[in-house]
């Protein structure tokens, strides 16, 4: 019983200490919603824009082919 109350007091305590409110940082991407219109009515889909948007900022290929990724990193 002991056992239980204690997994359960780190999992509370966790789940606190991770979900604390705060600023998690933000910053404005201009011309990022008319990119996203242009990927949708180009057939992309969310996913797309998903990968796109771990790519660059402003989803655009503006990097060299390659730009040395390996694994899983998306590259087109």
């Amino acid at each position: 019983m002991l056992v239980k109350f204690f997994a359960l007091f780190l999992f509370f305590t966790f789940t606190l200490v991770s979900a604390r409110p705060g600023d998690r940082g933000h910053y404005t991407v201009n011309g990022l919603g008319k990119r996203k219109q242009q990927i949708l009515k180009a057939g992309g889909g969310v996913w797309d824009i998903a990968i796109a948007m771990l790519e660059s900022d402003h989803m655009i290929t503006d990097y060299p082919y390659g730009d040395n990724k390996s694994g899983d990193a998306a590259n087109f």
